[in-house]
């Protein structure tokens, strides 16, 4: 049986994702299932496709072109371990750093564990100049002394440990949208959760590329996040825990209106309904002086 699962979507970028594989430490009790979303034979030599003769991987060519939330629900169907770990393929763990957290969490009963990240240029691997959000979160907490914040404003599925168990009992799966796939799927963990830790090491490396979905600005792009903030955001709403959102729905319907002005109108009344008039006009107005400074 094994402890950990670690699920990888991939799309055409097989250097990146052999790189991921080097930085996964070789257990016995770690299985990695890498889920192949249509690549482009022109890009990947699917003969040689990175894991395919690596012990305790599976790779599934997927052939449906989903994205990548249809591609982490497969890997999910295929997963066996106590642990549910993910990584994006242009991203790589610290070795050493994962091994001995999965040593002291394989037989732990808490639901969810958070960790800290590096964030690093993908090419060049330096360090950014600025703590990512997903750090300043942490920080945040501590400050304030209510770890709710982690809990519910860490919508990305990496740098966690997620009990299997709680995903299976309770139907959880990603959402197969082109954007903010992983948002929902977060969320709805993080309720679920009983028992959470979070450990203040820096076991994951996330990076950034020009060429990323997370900066796609197109209007199509933008009204899918904000489709997925307005569920999201929604759910901690419904359950009395908004002070914890992350404010998204005001980020992206703003950016939304500066780039459609008629898309923005025609959905203003969702936004409203949502976070209320007041709540509405506060989020423009402060997106608004951010855009000026």
């Amino acid at each position: 049986m094994y402890n950990y699962s670690i699920i990888i979507p991939h799309k055409n970028l097989p250097t990146f994702l052999q790189r991921c594989l080097d930085s996964i430490p070789d257990r016995d009790d770690v299985e990695t299932i890498i889920v192949d979303d249509n690549s482009d034979l022109s890009v990947v030599d699917f003969e040689k496709f990175p894991g395919l003769q690596k012990k305790n991987v599976q790779v599934v060519f997927d052939k449906s072109g989903l994205g990548a939330g249809h591609a982490r629900n497969v890997g999910l169907l295929k997963a066996s371990g106590k642990w549910l770990v993910f990584a994006d393929c242009d991203d790589f763990f610290e070795k050493d750093l994962l091994d001995s957290q999965m040593d002291a969490f394989k037989d732990d009963a808490c639901d969810l564990v958070f960790f800290k990240i590096n964030y690093r240029d993908s090419e060049t691997l330096l360090l950014a100049d600025f703590e990512h959000k997903a750090n300043s979160i942490f920080d945040l907490a501590k400050r304030e002394n209510d770890q709710g914040y982690i809990r519910y404003r860490r919508n990305a599925p990496w740098a966690k440990f997620i009990r299997r168990e709680l995903v299976d009992a309770n139907h959880v799966c990603f959402d197969e949208t082109l954007w903010s796939n992983d948002a929902w799927f977060s969320t709805r963990i993080a309720l679920l959760a009983k028992n959470v830790k979070y450990v203040d090491s820096r076991l994951y490396n996330y990076t950034y590329r020009e060429s990323s979905l997370i900066r796609a600005s197109s209007a199509d792009a933008l009204l899918c996040r904000l489709d997925v903030a307005l569920k999201c955001e929604g759910l901690l709403i419904d359950n009395g825990y908004a002070q914890y959102r992350a404010k998204h729905i005001e980020y992206w319907f703003y950016l939304l209106l500066k780039k459609s002005l008629w898309k923005g109108i025609y959905n203003c009344s969702r936004v409203v309904k949502a976070i209320g008039l007041k709540g509405f006009v506060r989020g423009v107005l402060s997106n608004l002086k951010n855009d000026l400074l």
